[in-house]
């Protein structure tokens, strides 16, 4: 059998090649499986400071990240049981003026698989909280970064 390139491919060449490509495909799709069974949280910090003591409390448990520099974002697996809310809390420290303010949100209604919340920290330390559904659409390698 001969393809379209010229390259002679016999029995098995062709299941060799038919077995990588299903390995990709796999080794791609497969941490896809995780993320769609587990909640997540993914926060951004667009402002000029970093967040500090930020703590996620959900019915399940509480996550801490000690802090999120300038710019940064984190993807954290939420520890959530059943139904629950999810609160976020965190220090914004504005080093012009030293003061430092607690910050919060309420992203709402979450369940312990398909739910991802995500955060985004404007310029001033507002943040802005909303959940999405999981969808197969988005891969997680894209969301990591």
């Amino acid at each position: 059998m001969r393809d379209p390139t010229g390259i002679a491919l016999n029995g098995r060449k062709t299941l060799l090649a038919a077995l990588i490509v299903v390995g990709f495909f796999a080794a791609l799709l497969a941490p896809n499986l995780l993320w769609l069974s587990r909640s997540t949280l993914k926060i951004s910090n667009g402002s000029a400071w970093p967040l500090e003591q930020i703590e996620v409390e959900v019915i399940g448990g509480r996550e801490t990240i000690e802090i999120l520099p300038p710019g940064a974002k984190a993807m954290i697996l939420l520890p959530v049981t059943g139904e629950s809310d999810l609160k976020l809390r965190y220090h914004f420290r504005i080093s012009d003026s030293g003061a430092v303010e607690q910050r919060s949100c309420n992203a709402g209604y979450i369940e312990s698989g398909l739910y991802h919340v995500l955060i985004e920290v404007d310029a001033q330390g507002t943040p802005d909280c909303w959940v999405e559904l999981a969808s197969f659409k988005r891969l997680l390698i894209f969301e990591l970064f």
